[in-house]
């Protein structure tokens, strides 16, 4: 696991409270449909987003399935989120010693296919609740 997301090591982090940063390769599908998320529940970025369907997926969903995240054939780009500590160990935990972008990718492809989106963004789950 990384240090918090202003490259430091302690967990406490008063800038970050205490979130780990995570790079993956996300398809444009994927982080267009988080910033539109983002945007229709008024989350304060896509990162917020993310968080919420990783806690939905953890808690909910059945992410344990298929790990298929990226069709090779869509344009993808790297980006950095910045996660809670157990939301990133919950991912390395279903990753089994995998990358940890494909089970993020898994979960967004699950998540955008539930309908309607308000079933994930409107439902209040601690973070606390996520654990691998």
């Amino acid at each position: 696991m990384s240090g918090c997301a202003h490259g430091g090591i302690d967990p406490k982090c008063s800038k970050c409270d205490g979130k780990c940063k995570v790079v993956a390769s996300m398809s444009n599908d994927q982080l267009e449909w988080l910033a539109d998320m983002a945007s229709q529940f008024s989350l304060p970025d896509s990162g917020k987003a993310l968080r919420c369907c990783i806690n939905w997926a953890a808690q909910e969903a059945d992410a344990g399935g298929s790990q298929d995240a990226v069709p090779g054939a869509e344009e993808t780009a790297r980006m950095e989120f910045a996660l809670a500590p157990n939301q990133l160990e919950w991912l390395e935990a279903k990753a089994a010693g995998g990358d940890v972008g494909t089970v993020l990718g898994s979960v967004l492809s699950m998540a955008m296919t539930i309908e309607p989106p308000s079933r994930i963004f409107e439902v209040i789950r601690c973070k606390t609740n996520t654990s691998a």
